[in-house]
């Protein structure tokens, strides 16, 4: 009924703000999913800003959800499947999991690559798709932890204007600051970063 009513009266707005993670909370059901949103939203705004959940962030719980599905897969047997499928719940599609949250909860994500956010917004309706960073260590220490703060921006800012053997020198004397160590015993003839496009390097670095 709210769709309806905004595609009656087509509001124009400049921008349109997703929550943190909305988009990424959303399971795929027959009436709803992140793109049918996606595709709603560039009805009605100009722009969008979004923030969304990458595969480096809960990475033990999208591990867990992934042999699930594999395990249903993969066997025929009905009391396993049976076993299964309350446990895969919603999360029945690549890189969908849930988490415990602090109340002991489970909440539904889904996590996406750099990738894969460029190519929906587009289909969305999108054009002029930019993707940003926006944040590599834990959002929880970089709230808590200044030194752990400034290193994030650092390499953030390092990475997005394209200087990724700068970011991998920076945290190279981290390292050696760390350890104990020379700078000298850490180098190497390769960069950690993958380099070899924009995307390919935040889906590697980013956790949103």
């Amino acid at each position: 009924a709210v769709a309806a009513l905004l595609r009656a009266q087509r509001p124009i707005y400049d921008v349109v703000v997703i929550g943190w993670g909305t988009l990424s909370s959303i399971p795929r059901l027959p009436t709803l999913s992140p793109e049918s949103l996606l595709a709603e939203l560039a009805r009605i705004g100009r722009r969008v800003m979004n923030v969304v959940s990458t595969t480096n962030n809960h990475v033990k719980f999208q591990r867990q959800c992934e042999a699930r599905r594999r395990a249903y897969a993969e066997t025929t047997d009905p009391a396993v499947r049976a076993w299964l499928l309350p446990k895969i719940g919603l999360a029945n599609f690549p890189r969908s999991y849930y988490y415990r949250v602090d109340t002991g909860e489970l909440m539904f994500y889904a996590a996406v690559t750099a990738d894969e956010e460029a190519e929906r917004l587009k289909a969305a309706g999108f054009s002029d798709v930019r993707l940003r960073i926006c944040n590599i260590i834990n959002f929880f220490d970089i709230q808590t932890k200044p030194r752990a703060a400034r290193l994030n921006s650092a390499v953030i800012r390092l990475l997005e204007r394209g200087d990724a053997w700068a970011a991998q020198l920076l945290l190279s004397r981290g390292v050696a600051q760390a350890f104990k160590r020379p700078l000298s015993d850490l180098r190497t003839s390769g960069c950690i970063f993958d380099a070899s496009s924009e995307n390919a390097l935040y889906s590697q670095v980013a956790r949103y």
